[in-house]
């Protein structure tokens, strides 16, 4: 954990010094930033400083966007956990005139073999007696409690007003099984197979797996498109990738429609203008960076219209 430094700076941090050698992660995973449009330049500047810290470090990103916000603060509030403050709050805590002497002075026995025979004999059952030896209080021994009083020794889960959550709530998209559902693979890119990898991995997840694997790929030429469909089966073949649907997109140099042209300029609206004249000008675009990137610009715009047109229903999309 780092602490006390702005976002980009403790990201930076955290990619030098997480792992060692060969056992150094190579991926690095960041949540969408969905209020970019109207946070602080700042806070822009800092999401996209992390991203080019993972490039320069040869670092693979996985940006995770999803419907609901992953923040559950408002469903929960926090875990209330039931800790002891005491000696006289634990449960068969022996008698005696004074409890001086011992505080914070604390021993555990997990080899106890009474407890750990009470343990494997019955599953249900939680030590948590408390022995008088000397000046210590030693957890253990012939005591316990059961499923029945079992709730007074797990923490319990409250929403923002207080109130008692149940257990099993649902605080992510991916902790509910799907009955049946799509997953959609967009391989845009040669990327290694990363983009292929992680679809295929959670769809082996049991509350994955009765989802269908889709893949789209992009085409060169109109003319071969049948051509690279059979290239493409044949190397999903050779990974052992199961799939339902293969798709070869032929006209992604399209020009873009004018409703989507339209919404991109309203995006960028703010962010349009001469660099010299804002007190902030490296989040400003340029119009000879537009031109530069006109190309490229269209390609992801046909990309978002492709994605409407064909994912729209999907449970999840990877590209």
């Amino acid at each position: 954990m780092v602490d006390g430094c702005k976002f980009d700076e403790g990201c930076q941090a955290l990619i030098q010094s997480a792992g060692i050698g060969k056992l150094a992660p190579n991926i690095l995973l960041l949540g969408y930033k969905t209020n970019w449009e109207v946070c602080e330049r700042e806070e822009v500047k800092e999401y996209f400083n992390c991203l080019h810290q993972a490039l320069d470090n040869y670092l693979a990103i996985v940006i995770l966007r999803t419907k609901d916000p992953l923040d559950c603060s408002y469903i929960l509030g926090g875990l209330e956990e039931n800790i002891c403050t005491s000696p006289r709050d634990i449960p068969n805590f022996p008698k005696g005139s004074s409890s001086d002497g011992f505080e914070n002075i604390l021993e555990v026995e997990p080899t106890d073999p009474e407890v750990s025979s009470a343990r494997h004999s019955n599953p249900e059952e939680i030590i948590v007696t408390a022995t008088k030896k000397g000046n210590k209080i030693v957890f253990g021994g012939k005591g316990s409690v059961t499923k029945e009083n079992h709730e007074d020794v797990h923490g319990v889960y409250r929403g923002p007003d207080g109130s008692e959550k149940p257990r099993d709530i649902v605080l992510s998209p991916f902790q509910t099984k799907k009955e049946t559902g799509v997953i959609d693979v967009w391989w845009l890119y040669d990327d290694g197979g990363l983009t292929l990898l992680l679809p295929y991995i959670i769809q082996t997840r049991k509350n994955w797996s009765q989802c269908r694997l889709r893949v789209f790929v992009l085409g060169n030429k109109k003319t071969e498109i049948e051509m690279e469909h059979r290239g493409m089966a044949s190397l999903l073949s050779k990974f052992r990738i199961d799939y339902s649907d293969l798709t070869v997109i032929p006209d992604i140099r399209r020009k873009a429609e004018e409703s989507t042209m339209s919404l991109f300029e309203t995006l960028i609206k703010d962010f349009r203008g001469d660099p010299d004249k804002c007190d902030d000008p490296e989040t400003m675009i340029t119009d000879s960076e537009l031109m530069c990137l006109k190309e490229k610009t269209n390609r992801h715009l046909r990309i978002r219209e492709l994605l409407l047109e064909n994912s729209r229903k999907s449970n999840l999309i990877a590209m």
